[in-house]
């Protein structure tokens, strides 16, 4: 006994030593995701005569895992998300790419109630449309997040798009929001966010001097990712909820420069003033199977002739009154990704490219994309079963002004001209989704744009836009 007493205290001793090693090990968490889906589509480009967008059919495969490990009682948390795919033809032996989706470290700043965080990851605003979600604004960053007071909390990051280590390459947004909870049921969030890119430099229409016509060497053309940009955000967010109706709205003004020397205001007038704004409002009325849902979503467009087919800044006034997103945005490699209608937004119920002219962000580009945008929705959300819900909507899509005619020769005159119409269509989706297991889940989706005479050539005789549809479905197994 005196044996086992003396063994026992051995154990304890040598315990109390490895206390704090053993507190300090992480726990350590693997869990992921696997994605198989696929589409069938007819007259994304809206013209059934053609055949490059016709009977077209695709799918794809993806594999996340993601690694997560905590350590001290949560005080650090660090996570890799790898990707693997996605082998879209199933019929080869190479294998698919496997790289870093997501990588962060976040932990709790002694001696405050603020947590800081480097990261490749996901940076947004409140509503995650403005900036991020779906994956479009997944950027290197590091910033600070937690409460301030017991109502108010703090949300500040910086991301670097460009780091070059030479000042004329740099390129970061910068982002402060103080949420506040202003009721029980009321939450409001003012945000300030700033986009500074140093671009590549003064670019210009072509190699030709402005004065005398000669050919000049070494000369950037312009593109709306290259250009330097100094751009300010003034939004507010609004979360309410009383009784069975909820809403979410969000304002945002943007205000600033873009040095975007191009096309006719090419001859010395490199500033370009920004001043546009998004209205976003997300409503829904909850009874109980049935929710019923109201959105609105509302940024301008830009009357003024481009200097090319849905050129992104070009202006005769030197003004651009489209909305311009962080992350050097516009409607196709913005980092903003608006709640829309399936088609035409590509994100509320699959993000996969079936080969329409989508327009992200809502702002258009002034051409094929769109002028900026009003939409007007009505969506529905049915439980059908424990397993088994359905949900749709009825999109009204306006462009905020009508497409942009195009000035081919940088005359200052409008060589290609365009009708006055600024109606996109009317897009019926419907989607249904069953939950096979805890964590099995399979969609089937399909949505149709009964189109409208946007951007269609004034030329005597051009016939009608076509309809377009497609038809999505996706397998998703989350652990």
């Amino acid at each position: 006994m005196r044996k086992f007493f003396m063994a026992l205290a051995v154990v304890i001793v040598t315990l109390a030593v490895a206390a704090p090693d053993i507190v300090s090990a992480a726990d350590f968490k693997y869990s992921g995701l696997f994605r198989y889906r696929g589409s069938s589509s007819e007259d994304t480009d809206r013209d059934d005569r053609s055949t490059a967008h016709d009977s077209d059919q695709s799918h794809d495969s993806l594999w996340r895992p993601k690694f997560t490990a905590t350590s001290l009682k949560g005080k650090i948390k660090a996570v890799a998300e790898l990707n693997a795919g996605s082998n879209t033809s199933f019929n080869s032996t190479a294998r698919p790419n496997v790289d870093f989706n997501k990588l962060s470290v976040d932990f709790a700043v002694p001696g405050t109630t603020l947590r800081y965080r480097f990261a490749r990851s996901d940076w947004k605003d409140p509503t995650g449309e403005i900036i991020g979600g779906a994956g479009v604004y997944r950027q290197w960053g590091h910033g600070v997040y937690g409460k301030l007071t017991k109502t108010v909390s703090l949300n500040a990051w910086n991301s670097q798009l460009s780091e070059g280590d030479s000042t004329y390459t740099d390129d970061n947004d910068y982002y402060v929001a103080l949420k506040w909870k202003a009721a029980p049921n009321i939450t409001l969030t003012p945000w300030i966010g700033w986009q500074y890119n140093k671009g590549t430099g003064n670019e210009r229409l072509n190699n030709l001097d402005p004065e005398d016509g000669t050919t000049v060497t070494g000369t950037n053309l312009p593109t709306a990712a290259s250009s330097d940009r100094d751009i300010w955000y003034y939004a507010l967010h609004l979360n309410a909820k009383f009784g069975i109706a909820s809403i979410k709205a969000t304002g945002v003004i943007n205000s600033g420069e873009i040095d975007f020397s191009r096309g006719v205001n090419a001859d010395g007038r490199s500033d370009l003033d920004v001043e546009g704004y998004a209205v976003l409002i997300r409503s829904w009325l909850n009874f109980g199977k049935l929710k019923v849902g109201f959105y609105g979503s509302w940024l301008p467009g830009d009357k003024d002739i481009t200097s090319a087919t849905g050129d992104f800044g070009t202006q005769p006034d030197n003004k651009l009154t489209r909305f311009t997103s962080m992350r050097n945005g516009n409607s196709t490699g913005s980092g903003c990704a608006i709640n829309g209608p399936q088609l035409y937004t590509r994100r509320r119920y699959s993000t996969k490219v079936v080969g329409f002219t989508d327009n992200r962000c809502g702002n258009g580009d002034g051409g094929a994309r769109g002028n900026g945008s009003h939409i007007y929705e009505l969506l529905l959300k049915y439980k059908l079963t424990k397993a088994l819900g359905l949900e749709g909507n009825v999109s009204f899509i306006r462009s905020a002004a009508a497409r942009a005619d195009i000035d081919t020769n940088a005359d200052g005159v409008a060589d290609t001209l365009f009708v006055s119409d600024k109606s996109i269509g009317t897009e019926l989706d419907i989607s249904a989704k069953y939950d096979i297991y805890k964590g099995l889940w399979a969609r089937l989706t399909y949505a149709h744009l009964f189109a409208g005479d946007y951007g269609k050539s004034s030329t005597v005789g051009t016939r009608a836009f076509d309809d377009s549809w497609a038809l999505y479905w996706e397998l998703r197994h989350t652990f």
